[in-house]
């Protein structure tokens, strides 16, 4: 990646550009439930989902360069959103105000809306232009956040339902960035909220698989 803009954020944003995926290497592995918030996770074989994630990290790093590069007037603009950020921040308020312009980029749209047909992720200008679903903002955030110097391998998609009665329970995903390997070390980047909280604290939300570095994770329900 290249270019003034990816140059300037470099040189503002310190740390924040040397952490290594050393952050993901305990990420998706089998754990032991130590509290009653606490999912516990175990890998699976599904090459249908995994051949999935391989397509959404391209479009990733893709798509990052894109917002680096492109001089597309939406994308200018999105880039001059993230130049505002201020950088004497700390990390989870970084990572949070990320996730917030994103939010206030563009509006929600339903795949079959959109016409771009069912889960078919919108490129950064589509995004910009003419809004996303879900997965698209958790993408776009990851490619984001990719192009800021977080490294995808501490980012992963976590796909489940939201339960949030009296409303009916709905599909559902989000963005997890990783700063370690305990789960309340799990960023929930959401859509629908500019609050960033760990995994563990997120409520509404019921985890069904993530799909990450390491492959396809399911999430069994806490403890009660």
């Amino acid at each position: 990646m290249g270019g003034g803009f990816q140059n300037l954020l470099v040189q503002g944003l310190g740390r924040r550009t040397l952490l290594g995926g050393g952050l993901a290497t305990l990420l998706l592995t089998r754990a032991r439930v130590s509290h009653a918030s606490s999912y516990a996770m175990f890998r699976i074989r599904a090459p249908h989902l995994e051949a999935r994630y391989r397509d959404w990290r391209n479009r990733a790093e893709e798509y990052a360069e894109d917002l680096v590069t492109s001089e597309h007037p939406s994308v200018v603009q999105f880039r001059l959103s993230l130049i505002a950020i201020p950088r004497n921040l700390g990390l989870i308020e970084f990572i949070g105000t990320v996730s917030n312009v994103v939010n206030a980029a563009a509006t929600y749209v339903e795949d079959y809306r959109s016409g771009r047909g069912r889960d078919q992720w919108a490129s950064p200008i589509e995004f910009l232009e003419q809004g996303g679903d879900c997965e698209d903002f958790a993408l776009t955030k990851a490619a984001t956040l990719y192009s800021l110097g977080w490294p995808l391998d501490s980012t992963y998609l976590l796909v489940g339902e939201l339960d949030r009665p009296p409303a009916k329970p709905t599909g559902h995903a989000v963005l997890v960035a990783v700063m370690g390997n305990r789960q309340d070390s799990h960023l929930v980047l959401d859509n629908i909220s500019d609050r960033v909280v760990s995994l563990q604290r997120y409520q509404g939300f019921r985890p069904i698989y993530g799909l990450g570095r390491q492959g396809v994770t399911m999430f069994l329900p806490p403890l009660s």
